[in-house]
Formats: C-alpha cells, sequence, structure tokens
C-alpha cells in the first residue's frame, strides 16, 4: 500500500467511515457529469454496435484491406466505453453488497465473537477496505485517466475478484453464525435436560415427602382424642339429677297411672271406650303435616275424663309406633306421691326438657351437654326454659308433643291465655329461621278451664303452623261398641302408615 492510500485509510476510524467516503466521492462524480443525454444516446448506440459485431466481422472478412484496420479501430473505442460503464456498475454493485454485509457483520461479532469468527470477519474486513479504497481513487481520476484504466484496468480483473472474495468471506461469516447457532441450541438442550432431570428428582422427592406425610398422620391420628364424646349414662344421670326435682310424677309413672285410671273407670263404670272419631281425620291431618304443627284439642269440663284417656291412648298408640314422643299428663304431683304444691310454668318447661334430653341421648355430644349445663345455671324466666327447650329438640329429627294443659291449672291472668300456643310457635319460627329441619308435632289438651280462649286461635290464624282447634262434641261416650273399635283401628293404621308397624288392639 502505498502512502497516498495509507493515508486516506488513516484518516477513516472505522468501516462506516470509509464507506461514507466512497459515497461521497461517487455522488460528487455523478454530479460532475455533464450531457447526460449524450452519455445516454452514446451508451445505447455503442451496446447495439457491441451486439451486432459479430456481423460486422463477417463482413470485414470480404475486403480486409480496405475495412479491417477502421473497424479494428472503432471497436476497440466501444469496447473501452463498454468497460468504463462495466466498471462503474461492478463499483455500485459492490458498495450495495457492502452496505448490506456490515450491519451483519457487526451484530456477528457481538454474538459469537470466537476466534474463527474474528479471523473471518478481519480476513472480510481486509477485502472490503482494498476495494473501497480502489473506488474512492477511481471515483477520484480524470476523464483521461478513466479511459486509460478502461482499457489497462477492466472491471472483471480489477474489481469482480474483490467482490467475489467479499461474498465467499460473507458466507463464511453466515456459516459461523449459524453453526453458532446450532451450538448455542445444543447447550439450551443440555441445560434443558438437566433442569428436567433436577425437577423429576424434586418429584420423587416430593412423592416419599408426601408418603412420609400420610404415614406420620395416620400414626398421629391414631393418637388423637375426640373430646367431644357421646354422652354416657351417667353423664346424663348428673344432667338429668337437676331437672327431676319438679312437682310432677316421672313421666312413665305419669303414664302408666293414666292408663291405669282408665281402666278403671270402664271395669268399674261398664262403659266400652268413648268414640273419637270426630278427631281421627284431624289427628291423621296434623300426623302427616311434613312441618312443625301444633293442634288444640277443646273439650268441655264433663267430658274430661274423656280427654284425660284421649291423651293417655294417643301416647300408648305413638309409642307402640316406635315414635319419640313427650308428654305430660295429669296424674298427681309430687315427685313419687302426692303433694299439695303445684306445679307452675316453669316446671312443666323443665319436665319438657328432661324427657328432651332422654329422647336426645344417643345424638348430644359433651359440648352439647356442657352449653346446655351452662344455661341451666342462667335460666331465671320462662322465655330462659323455652329457649333451652328448642334447643335440645334440635337434636332429634322429629318428636311428638302432648300437653294436659289443665296440669298446670293458672288463671288467665297470670301469664295469659295463649301463653302455652304462643310459646310453641315461637319455638316453630325460631328453629326454622336457624335451618333446623325437626319436625315437632305439639297437641294441646284442655277442659273446662279458661286456658286457650277461642280468641288466641282468631289472632293466630295466620301462621302455617297452628292447625284448627278441634272442639269435642257434647256428648262424647257412645253406646255402640263398634264406634270405639273403629277409633281404635284408625288410629293404628295412622300409626302403620307413619312408621311401619303393625299393632293389635
Amino acid at each position: 500500500m502505498d502512502e497516498r492510500k495509507r493515508e486516506s485509510v488513516d484518516k477513516a476510524t472505522s468501516m462506516e467511515d470509509v464507506l461514507k467516503t466512497v459515497a461521497a466521492a461517487q455522488t460528487i462524480y455523478e454530479n460532475s457529469k455533464q450531457d447526460s443525454k449524450m452519455r445516454e444516446r452514446l451508451r445505447r448506440f455503442t451496446k447495439v454496435v457491441h451486439y451486432y459485431g459479430n456481423i460486422m466481422d463477417m463482413l470485414v472478412q470480404h475486403h480486409p484491406e480496405y475495412v479491417a484496420l477502421a473497424w479494428g479501430s472503432m471497436k476497440f473505442l466501444l469496447v473501452t466505453f463498454l468497460n468504463h460503464d462495466a466498471t462503474i456498475s461492478a463499483l455500485a454493485k459492490g458498495l450495495c453488497k457492502i452496505g448490506n454485509a456490515l450491519p451483519r457483520l457487526q451484530l456477528a461479532a457481538v454474538l459469537y465473537p470466537t476466534a474463527r469468527m474474528k479471523r473471518a470477519i478481519a480476513e472480510l474486513y481486509a477485502h472490503i477496505m482494498k476495494f473501497l479504497i480502489r473506488a474512492h481513487n477511481w471515483f477520484q481520476e480524470t476523464r483521461l485517466q478513466h479511459a486509460w484504466h478502461a482499457i489497462s484496468r477492466p472491471a472483471e480483473i480489477r474489481y469482480e475478484d474483490l467482490i467475489e472474495e467479499i461474498e465467499m468471506r460473507s458466507q463464511i461469516i453466515e456459516g459461523l453464525t449459524v453453526a453458532g447457532g446450532q451450538a448455542e441450541q445444543r447447550v439450551m438442550h443440555k441445560k434443558l435436560d438437566a433442569e428436567r432431570e433436577r425437577v423429576m428428582a424434586l418429584e420423587a422427592e416430593m412423592r416419599e415427602i408426601k408418603m412420609l406425610l400420610i404415614s406420620f398422620q395416620s400414626m398421629a391420628s391414631g393418637a388423637f382424642i375426640n373430646t367431644n364424646q357421646r354422652l354416657s349414662d351417667l353423664q346424663l344421670s348428673n344432667i338429668l339429677d337437676y331437672l327431676v326435682n319438679v312437682p310432677l310424677l316421672e313421666p312413665s309413672k305419669a303414664l302408666k297411672r293414666c292408663l291405669l285410671m282408665r281402666e278403671r273407670r270402664q271395669l268399674r263404670q261398664k262403659v266400652v271406650p268413648p268414640d273419637y272419631t270426630w278427631l281421627t281425620p284431624r289427628l291423621q291431618r296434623w300426623s302427616e303435616s311434613q312441618v312443625s304443627s301444633l293442634i288444640i284439642v277443646r273439650g268441655r269440663f264433663q267430658s274430661r275424663f274423656e280427654m284425660k284417656d284421649l291423651s293417655a291412648g294417643l301416647v300408648q298408640v305413638l309409642q307402640n309406633a316406635g315414635a319419640p314422643v313427650m308428654w305430660v299428663l295429669k296424674a298427681g304431683y309430687g315427685c313419687g306421691g302426692e303433694s299439695a304444691e303445684q306445679p307452675s310454668a316453669i316446671d312443666l318447661v323443665k319436665y319438657l326438657v328432661l324427657q328432651a334430653l332422654r329422647v336426645a341421648h344417643s345424638r348430644g355430644t359433651e359440648a352439647f351437654a356442657a352449653s346446655i349445663c351452662a344455661r341451666f345455671r342462667t335460666a331465671l324466666t320462662e322465655a330462659d326454659w323455652l329457649s333451652i327447650f328448642g334447643s335440645v329438640l334440635e337434636a332429634v329429627p322429629e318428636v311428638y308433643i302432648l300437653i294436659d294443659v289443665e296440669t298446670v291449672n293458672l288463671s288467665p291472668g297470670s301469664l295469659g291465655a295463649d301463653f302455652w300456643p304462643s310459646a310453641f310457635l315461637g319455638i316453630f319460627s325460631e328453629m326454622a329461621r336457624r335451618g333446623c329441619k325437626t319436625r315437632v308435632k305439639v297437641g294441646l289438651i284442655t277442659y273446662g278451664s279458661g286456658i286457650l280462649e277461642p280468641e288466641f286461635t282468631e289472632q293466630a290464624q295466620g301462621s302455617r303452623y297452628l292447625a284448627p282447634t278441634v272442639r269435642a262434641p257434647a256428648h262424647t261416650q257412645s253406646t255402640k261398641n263398634r264406634k270405639g273399635k273403629r277409633w281404635m283401628a284408625m288410629s293404628m293404621k295412622i300409626a302403620q302408615r307413619n312408621y311401619g308397624l303393625q299393632l293389635s288392639p
């Protein structure tokens, strides 16, 4: 490289600077051209003559002594002009390829800075630099120099070899880039395989840990103690001791006494069982109701014995059918004997709570018993005990309650004529509000007193839990034995349909 070329290279700081310098020289060269139309016409004429040059060669052979020298000189000039255009075309083609290759070279040098890549890029830069120096020099030459170099340095000899070298080196770099990408993919695949193996090892460890946890859980579950056990008979007995001190006979004893008194009256008076056909359809609808229901049976004072026998008979029928039933029968006061003390409304509710705990014994738990016992100690009013009674009833799916209201002979002014119906209707509504599915069938039987006045039924006609009040006819005792047998048969039919049991009369 001579000093002039070295100086032009040293002025540039990068390959882009050299390319810009050559592009500027090309612009100056193109702007300096004059008579572009004449040059275009001359170029077309030269191409046409050159295209038909073979024909002219054949014609010259007829008289070579006259035409050969002139035709040869003319052809020489035409080839010189064509070489000049070929040089311009080769330079433009080479500059375009170099401009497209430089960005890829920079990216390849950054992504794959290997030794082979650096060497290939250096070789390519050398050929590009060589081509750019030649192009820059050509654009700065004069017309006479262009004409001379068109003959002495045709484009095929001076530029085509460099362009081919640049293309070959570019292909080598592209091949190295592809190989580098494949190598990176291989490394990535190896890393993915390693990660997959690590994940599989972690999954195996997790499965092992899961099996250990399951085994530990099975071993630990055997050591857990359920503190909320079912109530034992001893625990239930301790709870019931708090409720037995009420001035009423024990429920089973009261039922036996009522049944015994019924038999004695029938034997002494030699009468047939009373006729209850007026009550049977109402009792059937009351028993078949799918929700809690309250029925009131009101008789006269003259029929008090028939009403007592009705209460005891219904309890006996339900017991024989296996239905859970609770009752309050008027069979004498006192715990084990007669007493002048009459039970209060609170005593009656305690009496029902006592029976409800016995019915719910199989479903009660220690936590349930603890909650109930705590409420026992704080209960003072009828409302408190009714709330306790409703909570105990939630432990059973269905229960029947039969109450002889005359057991608590309260005057209408003490608690109100509608106290008992209102109390049970309130329990039904509260259980429905809490979503309890328990069905409670309550029968209130009264005769002769001022309790359960007719005004209550008129005030509560809108309640879906209240069945119409049933009034006993003036004469409930019949002289026809077939009517008594008919009532017993109807009662056994109801019990058989509801509970699947066959009862004998």
